[in-house]
């Protein structure tokens, strides 16, 4: 934290203007003199420790700030409030372009109708004058902005639209939680494919944005998939964004039922949190497509890119990155972190099977015949696979600054699409929450930096299903609980959000989609794990977190096939497979980072540390040891039976 201050200190003194002073002699840029002798230290050769070099600048500063020569700092596209009326904007030095040109921006500080307040639409300097000739200087700073890319299903998306319980959704979706003017963007380049069953395919595909429409209001078109970087923003400016088909980038603060737009799933609530607790600008990009199975998001490593959803959802991250790189040239923003999100399975812990020949000159495995189901090494591999592709595949490369995606993010998904049970079926670690379990919390060198940033729907459950009440009330019970214990209170949860505190499990998830006050709590949830995450992964970048302490002590629990009790004292093995699944999981989830690895004790089984499952033919005691970080955690011993 010290180093990121020193270095933010060096950086701003840089934009405010600051240079060393140059003696008669003139320094060489290392504190020489033409003498030799250096005139920081008097020695030669000169022992001064070596100049910063800074070729990647965050901001660790709280902004507004003034500096010690009095100058107010604010960033691009803050509004400052000077409290007083403003008379006169004088001595305007614009150091900003237009994104995209060499021409100037236009503005540098905009008044505000109020009077008092000006918003930053441009970089720069200005002074601003107030009655009795009193002045205020103010510098307008680049942005931090942070890129969040978002793929995977339905839920991933957040489309309220279908599957749910008539009425639901047009009852919530306008509950989304709103950040401040201008701090969060939205694209989401949902898709619809449309498929030739001639195999004739010309891959056009449906493009919307829940926040706000990604095309002229009489459109809608439709598009081609090496399109879709036409549907990505130009330019992060509010006021001018435009492009051949018209979109403008999406913020979450447009007042509450204004004409055209609406806004769904957690998308919203994560950037509402990032914002919060790092006072920085968010840029969600989101590529989700609805019932896709994971072979679907696979990078093939044919050399051209094929047509399906992992090539989708690359281009659309590129083309983001494209309009970043604009507004870093025109000196409006600098990239802080970059990261993307995994909300997928469901369709993958499906046992029924795809019809149809697999169509090659499609590639999107629409008609790709074979099971739906994997198990968690097929399912691991897969991702794996992905992973590795989106890791060589998004990369942010400009002006000599490089940097990967720092993390993956998995939300936790149910094996259950039967929405009206909520009971503990919806947990049971079948292959792909095995999977993902196994890939948040392995210490494997290619999986290291992906983690489970949320699992908390696995708190709005209960043991058993109601048919007769055709509900499930101990959900019904841990819903309420749950947010009792989060918010305090029903009139404290309403102050807050200006909505009735959620009582029923239905409220948050009545169907295989979850509801806007469930996406509310998913989004908030994983904001909080993944600025965690950031600040152990890289505490030389890291954020202060005011609502969050970073906890020393994790725990870790051995679940077994139902995902939701704890083994204690006995492992049950499937009398077919010989098989049982022993999974940890660490509490809390951004503990995740430590690595965990499983050592196997006992003889007569095996133990795949890759997806968390024991083998035996005739074992009847096994014990593990458990490593966390390197270093012993825990002993484990268990009884066996064959069931």
């Amino acid at each position: 934290m010290l180093a990121l201050a020193l270095l933010s200190s060096i950086l701003l003194g840089a934009l405010a203007g600051c240079a060393p002073t140059i003696t008669p002699g003139g320094e060489t840029p290392s504190g020489e003199t033409s003498d030799k002798t250096c005139t920081v230290c008097g020695k030669h050769p000169c022992v001064c420790p070596p100049a910063p070099v800074v070729t990647d600048p965050v901001y660790a500063r709280t902004y507004p700030y003034t500096d010690d020569e009095g100058v107010v700092h604010i960033r691009y596209q803050d509004t400052y409030d000077f409290g007083r009326d403003i008379q006169e904007i004088t001595d305007v030095v614009i150091t900003s372009t237009v994104a995209g040109t060499t021409e100037q921006d236009p503005n540098l500080l905009v008044k505000q109708k109020d009077g008092q307040s000006v918003y930053a639409d441009g970089c720069g300097t200005a002074t601003v004058k107030f009655r009795g000739n009193r002045t205020v200087k103010i510098r307008v700073d680049p942005s931090p902005i942070n890129m969040l890319f978002v793929t995977g299903q339905s839920n991933a998306s957040g489309d309220p639209a279908g599957g749910l319980k008539p009425g639901y959704s047009s009852q919530y979706t306008e509950d989304y939680i709103r950040s401040p003017e201008t701090m969060a963007y939205l694209t989401w380049t949902g898709q619809r494919v449309s498929v030739d069953v001639d195999g004739d395919l010309a891959d056009y595909t449906w493009a919307w944005n829940n926040g706000g429409t990604l095309w002229p209001d009489d459109s809608p078109e439709t598009i081609k998939f090496y399109d879709y970087k036409s549907y990505i923003p130009t330019t992060l400016n509010w006021e001018t964004a435009s492009n051949a088909m018209g979109p403008k980038p999406q913020q979450f603060s447009i007042p509450k039922g204004e004409a055209g737009f609406v806004t769904c799933g957690w998308n919203a609530a994560l950037a509402y949190e990032w914002v919060q607790q790092t006072g920085e600008r968010v840029w969600i990009v989101n590529c989700s497509q609805g019932g896709m199975e994971i072979q679907h998001f696979q990078p093939t490593g044919e050399g051209e890119p094929k047509r399906n959803e992992y090539y989708q959802a690359v281009a659309v991250f590129n083309a983001a990155l494209e309009t970043l790189y604009k507004e870093v040239d025109a000196g409006h923003f600098v990239l802080n972190h970059m990261a993307y999100y995994w909300f997928h399975g469901e369709s993958n812990t499906d046992e029924s099977t795809i019809g149809g020949e697999y169509l090659a000159t499609d590639n999107r495995f629409m008609r790709w015949k074979g099971n739906r189901y994997l198990t968690a090494e097929e399912y691991t591999a897969y991702f794996t696979n992905m992973h590795r592709g989106f890791m060589h595949d998004v990369v942010y490369d400009h002006n000599g600054v490089k940097k990967e995606l720092e993390y993956c993010g998995i939300m936790t998904i149910r094996a259950n699409n039967d929405g009206k049970l909520n009971d503990y079926s919806h947990f049971k670690l079948v292959g792909p929450r095995n999977a993902e379990y196994y890939a948040g919390a392995t210490d494997d060198e290619v999986l290291a930096n992906v983690f489970v940033v949320s699992n908390v729907t696995e708190r709005w459950v209960g043991e058993s299903y109601d048919t007769s009440l055709d509900t499930n009330p101990e959900a019904d019970a841990a819903v309420e609980a749950y947010f009792l214990e989060t918010y305090g209170s029903a009139a404290r949860f309403k102050e807050i959000f200006g909505y009735d505190m959620p009582t029923t499990v239905y409220q948050l998830r009545p169907g295989c989609h979850y509801l806007m006050h469930g996406h509310n709590e998913m989004g908030m949830d994983c904001a909080r794990n993944s600025l965690r995450i950031i600040n152990l992964l890289t505490p030389e970048n890291s954020y202060k977190l005011d609502h969050y302490e970073i906890e020393d002590k994790a725990t870790v629990t051995l679940y077994g096939e139902d995902g939701m009790t704890e083994l204690t004292d006995t492992v049950v093995f499937d009398k077919n497979t010989l098989k049982a699944v022993v999974c940890p999981q660490i509490t809390p989830l951004y503990r995740q980072v430590d690595g965990l690895r499983v050592e196997v004790v006992s003889e007569d089984f095996t133990f795949d540390a890759n997806v968390f499952t024991a083998s035996s033919r005739s074992a009847s005691f096994l014990q593990f040891n458990v490593y966390l970080g390197g270093e012993l955690y825990g002993e484990y011993a268990f009884s066996v039976e064959f069931r």
